[in-house]
């Protein structure tokens, strides 16, 4: 997360309780789940549930396969979403891990596909985020990203329907998914990266703020005047605390650690970045300012304008490079933090060299 500071809303969706009375009064937590991120014709190893009324009620056994009729009367029955046992988590983000790619075949419409991106990858670092330091998390995440980004460099088109407005208390989630996918899009656009590359800036970009994890919201989310420098410069400290949970979960890719550890220029010239981690610094500070604050967020053009002739430390035309990858997007909804760039002409002013 870029240190640019913002306020922020209060979490709205994600988690449910549900009530059960049977001579005691017990309450369990629910995961949501978009009905997208069920294949067809597989075995989830979960219950799933359906929420009738205010009651969370058994619709499939995790034993039982979800056939391809069975999904298609959810959605003609206009049920969007099942539901977990949120101790089931470890085994939802396994099943989706691992049919990711055929998640992906099954989505008729790029919203769909946008759509499993995004949740898939979203419920996968809810559960892993804070436990980077472990090997099998880590790969967890790694394999879901190494699909993810494969499929945003094959198409940036999907870009404008994974990114969205981070308010609520999974903003890091959501955060960390809307800058790996401006960097993937950013960095295969070029010819400087081979695909490998990509994968691994990707992957980067998804865990960059690791160090940020274990931080209390309280602390994480409050405004920076009201910081005290102890707890300013402890969140500062944040890339070198990531780097050292990502090798102790022995991760060895270089890029990945590059720009987990230099994804800030708070110290030297911009020239000492490698062009790894300018671009997820590039995408991060984006981001920051058009998506994490829910009051003092900016407009994507007037972010572009402030990055372009406010901030140093960005390489040389690497602004003009994101503003062009933006305006090959077309289709972007109003849920998006770039609908605002349909206004092409605004967006070609904005990609002018600098006089």
């Amino acid at each position: 997360m870029s240190m640019i500071r913002t306020r922020h809303g209060r979490r709205t969706g994600g988690w449910c309780t549900d009530v059960a009375t049977e001579g005691a009064t017990t309450t369990s937590a629910y995961l949501a789940i978009p009905r997208e991120l069920i294949a067809a014709d597989t075995v989830t190893g979960v219950h799933l549930y359906l929420l009738v009324g205010d009651r969370h009620v058994l619709y499939r056994s995790g034993r039982q396969p979800v056939g391809a009729e069975s999904l298609e009367k959810l959605r003609r029955r206009n049920v969007a979403v099942l539901y977990v046992d949120a101790r089931q988590g470890d085994l939802l983000r396994s099943y989706m891990t691992r049919h990711l790619d055929v998640l992906l075949r099954e989505a008729a419409t790029p919203q769909q596909q946008s759509t499993v991106l995004r949740e898939a990858t979203r419920a996968v670092l809810q559960a892993t985020l804070h436990r980077l330091d472990e090997a099998e998390a880590f790969e967890q995440v790694r394999l879901l990203s190494d699909v993810a980004t494969r499929r945003i460099a094959a198409d940036v088109a999907l870009v404008p329907g994974v990114v969205r407005f981070a308010g609520d208390d999974g903003r890091l989630f959501t955060h960390a998914t809307n800058v790996s996918a401006y960097a993937v899009a950013l960095a295969s656009r070029t010819d400087q990266f081979a695909l490998e590359e990509v994968v691994s800036i990707g992957l980067g970009a998804l865990v960059h703020d690791a160090g940020l994890a274990g931080v209390a919201p309280a602390l994480l989310w409050r405004p920076e005047g009201t910081l005290t420098d102890m707890e300013r410069d402890y969140l500062a400290r944040h890339p070198k605390r990531g780097l050292a949970t990502l090798q102790r979960a022995g991760v060895a890719d270089p890029i990945v650690l590059d720009i987990v550890h230099n994804h800030h220029q708070d110290e030297g010239p911009a020239q000492a970045l490698s062009p790894h981690a300018s671009i997820v610094r590039l995408a991060d500070t984006f981001d920051t300012l058009t998506s994490l604050g829910a009051d003092d967020r900016q407009g994507p053009f007037a972010a572009l304008y402030q990055m372009r002739h406010r901030m140093e430390g960005f390489p040389p035309g690497l602004i003009r490079d994101f503003v062009l990858m933006l305006g090959t997007l077309t289709g972007v909804d109003v849920s998006s933090p770039i609908a605002p760039l349909s206004r092409r002409p605004l967006l070609e002013g904005v990609a002018q060299p600098a006089a």
